[in-house]
């Protein structure tokens, strides 16, 4: 097998050239897999559904319409609180899974 060094500057560039493809094509594949990553959850009394995206970003948010007869604000708040928290734990590790 011919090394790097002993090849003529167009076949240097030509292998750089692939290399630096190659190294673009699982860069990108890398990103969409991350981009594409997705927390779905719901507390244990399905008052609340919540959807983070892969950088722990709020997606989508789902408040039953029961809710605000049912808790206070406080309530409410706290919550959503321990769902966003145990949540971005979950998205946290799917995302060191997924590196």
């Amino acid at each position: 097998m011919t090394g790097f060094d002993e090849l003529d500057d167009a076949a240097k560039v030509k292998y750089s050239q692939a290399e630096l493809a190659a190294t673009y094509d699982q860069l990108t594949a890398i990103l969409d897999r991350l981009a594409a990553l997705r927390t779905d959850a719901t507390d244990p009394d399905g008052d609340i559904r919540i959807q983070l995206g892969p950088d722990g970003r709020l997606l989508s948010l789902y408040i039953d319409e029961s809710v605000p007869g049912r808790l206070t604000h406080l309530a409410l708040e706290e919550k959503l609180n321990d769902l966003l928290a145990r949540a971005n734990v979950v998205a946290r590790e799917s995302w060191k899974a997924n590196r």
